[in-house]
């Protein structure tokens, strides 16, 4: 488990996140660097601050809502690497299916697998033996993920390259991130 992930892993992300987007197709609405419209509102209501237009979000906040809303409480309890992938996947989808993926990846069994984080599930993260193995698990788990969206939703196959270039960014970044780790 590494604390100070957060930094890196929310460069990595942004390389996918980012950019404005108002595509009518995308169920996720006008979103700015990966922060909905309607999350962005969110934040400003709970946190006092003014409304406005999610593209003009400051880097800020933008950060912090990455770390709020995303990263804590359970990625600093996630080991090296997959830490980073759920944080992507959450930002992308959704604690719930991070979580999802997560679980079929450590290899819970279908009572197991509830999409609820907690220590039972970090434990058994902490604990995989072969952190290069969950990292091509998970990264297997998540492309099926996208492969069933697009198979539910056949105007999201315009995603796909996308969405595959995202996967090919998780598995060489995990694994760069476990190599780091492995030199020090």
């Amino acid at each position: 488990m590494v604390a100070s992930n957060f930094p890196r892993a929310y460069d990595f992300v942004q390389v996918d996140e980012k950019g404005k987007d108002d595509d009518p197709d995308d169920r996720g609405g006008r979103t700015c660097d990966g922060i909905t419209q309607e999350e962005f509102d969110a934040w400003c209501s709970i946190h006092k601050q003014p409304f406005g237009d999610v593209w003009d979000i400051t880097e800020a906040t933008k950060q912090a809502i990455y770390f709020v809303n995303y990263w804590s409480p359970w990625c600093d309890r996630l080991p090296n690497a997959i830490d980073y992938l759920w944080f992507d996947v959450a930002v992308n989808s959704g604690h719930h299916e991070a979580t999802l993926i997560l679980q079929r990846s450590l290899g819970f069994n279908s009572r197991q697998t509830d999409g609820s984080i907690g220590v039972f599930t970090a434990q058994r993260a902490v604990v995989y033996p072969d952190k290069q193995d969950l990292v091509t698990k998970f990264v297997n788990e998540h492309k099926l993920v996208y492969d069933m969206i697009i198979k539910a939703h056949p105007t999201d196959s315009k995603y796909r390259k996308g969405w595959f270039n995202r996967i090919q960014h998780e598995l060489v970044n995990a694994t760069a991130m476990l190599t780091d780790v492995q030199a020090s």
